[in-house]
């Protein structure tokens, strides 16, 4: 019966009937295959928390009412005030926080290109199949299929075309741990158009083989796919790992640079 049960789970999930099709997977947890979708359902479609379900419908009811100006109306001019201040100091924390995190991560992508010779900015990326260096661990592309989707599908049935108008993507990168453990979602991972625009990874496109996971002085290495439009062409790939952010050249793009550093083995941890 399992097999009947993924092809079912297999045709909910390509109608986005995620939790529907989460509920048949559990019912075969031993099945590999099964653990793999149930795993990259967590990733794309996070299961929600049902026991938030009244509290939202209830707050939503109570701003259909007019409550909320019920509320204000009756307070008078120094409830009003009171309310506006503490909407002010929240939003002004909030506004302080966002402002050093993007200061702190500024600074750690300053420090970043320091370590890498100077390159990793977009205007200046790191050149092809050399090593990106950041705190945790290091990253190259070193394969590139600019137009996958036979490849694609022929990673795994459950696969889907990309949206109209657009074409998948496939990069291989290879990862060098340099912590105790490197989980593949901590990297952002994204594609610069020639307009600038950043591409994500494609929803729910199983590859083969996947980046997986990797301990200290360990490498993890696999495909990841994005979707990009038929309308633009790829011009670098961002790297974003924690606070760090660096730019690299495609592998099959012809670096226009000067100076361009010879490539390196990762660094010993």
């Amino acid at each position: 019966m399992s097999q009947e049960d993924l092809d079912l789970a297999a045709s909910l999930i390509k109608q986005k009937k995620y939790d529907q099709a989460r509920a048949i997977l559990n019912t075969i947890p031993n099945n590999p295959t099964a653990r793999e979708w149930l795993a990259r359902l967590d990733q794309v479609a996070p299961q929600q928390n049902v026991q938030s379900a009244p509290q939202v419908v209830y707050i939503k009811e109570e701003k259909k009412k007019g409550g909320c100006l019920k509320t204000i109306a009756g307070m008078g001019l120094a409830g009003i005030f009171l309310v506006i201040c503490g909407i002010v100091v929240v939003c002004g924390g909030i506004f302080a926080v966002i402002a050093l995190v993007n200061e702190g991560e500024k600074a750690a992508t300053k420090d970043a290109i320091d370590n890498n010779g100077g390159f990793g900015s977009e205007d200046k990326p790191i050149t092809v199949e050399t090593w990106a260096k950041f705190k945790d661990g290091e990253i190259r592309a070193t394969q590139l299929n600019p137009d996958a989707l036979d490849q694609v599908m022929e990673m795994n049935f459950l696969n889907d075309d990309p949206a109209a108008g657009s074409r998948y993507v496939l990069i291989y990168f290879e990862v060098a741990c340099n912590k105790d453990t490197c989980n593949q979602y901590e990297l952002d991972l994204r594609l610069v158009d020639d307009t600038g625009e950043l591409w994500d990874e494609a929803d729910f496109v199983v590859t083969d083989p996947p980046l997986d996971d990797a301990v200290k002085g360990g490498t993890m290495a696999g495909w990841q796919v994005f979707e990009l439009s038929r309308a633009r062409s790829l011009k670098v790939i961002r790297l974003k790992w924690g606070s760090e952010t660096l730019f690299i050249l495609p592998p099959e793009a012809v670096p226009a640079l000067d100076d361009i550093p010879q490539a390196v083995t990762p660094a010993a941890s």
